[in-house]
């Protein structure tokens, strides 16, 4: 272990964690790829032999998209973040407090996963007609025949919905009145109808 660090709270490529109560204060130390914390372990994961620790009490490891995750490993006193006892695997972030046997520990900065890429979406995407797009028609197939709309009638407006979920590149295009939704999917950047529509 080294001397803490207070006051760092910057994200980073790294896991650093800093005791705060315990026979440990005052230190902190730097998760590579892997800590288990424990009686048994050696360095930094013995915490100054904290004598209310199980001999394996928990382990920290870094998650294949560089964040940093904590499970308790059937400790006697458990394993508790912001509280709540570990019954899984948690991803720590920076503030997160860890308490394993009478140690308090408090997460000073950690990696954070990088955000799922975005689907490039054309909203020029065609318009849907009759439950299918203009572009996904194919000649000659007649359960994709073209249907005209049908004016409102009686000056009541006409309610149309989209609901777009750009992680997923799928939608759902609605008109009230009109029967099943449309689904679509963002196929290589344009939407096309899935099933078929109706």
């Amino acid at each position: 272990m080294s001397s803490g660090t207070a006051g760092r709270t910057a994200s980073s490529d790294e896991l650093r964690v800093e005791v705060v109560a315990g026979k440990a204060t005052g230190f902190s130390f730097v998760v590579d790829s892997r800590l288990v914390i424990g009686r048994t372990s050696e360095g930094p994961g013995r915490l100054a032999d904290d004598p209310e620790l199980s001999r394996h009490h928990a382990e920290i490891v870094r998650a294949p998209n560089g964040e940093f995750t904590i499970n308790d490993l059937s400790s006697t006193n458990g394993t508790f973040v912001n509280g709540t006892r570990l019954n899984a695997a948690a991803v720590l972030v920076i503030g997160d407090q860890i308490e394993v046997g009478a140690t308090k520990l408090v997460v000073r900065s950690a990696p954070v996963a990088p955000a799922p890429a975005r689907a490039e979406v054309d909203v020029r995407a065609a318009t849907v007609i009759g439950g299918v797009p203009e572009a996904a028609r194919r000649p000659g197939d007649e359960t994709h025949a073209q249907t005209e709309p049908q004016a409102p009638t009686g000056g009541e407006p006409v309610t149309v919905q989209l609901t777009v979920d750009f992680e997923q590149a799928t939608a759902q295009l609605s008109v009230h009145g009109s029967g099943e939704p449309v689904q679509l999917v963002l196929d290589h950047g344009r939407w096309r109808v899935v099933g078929g529509g109706s």
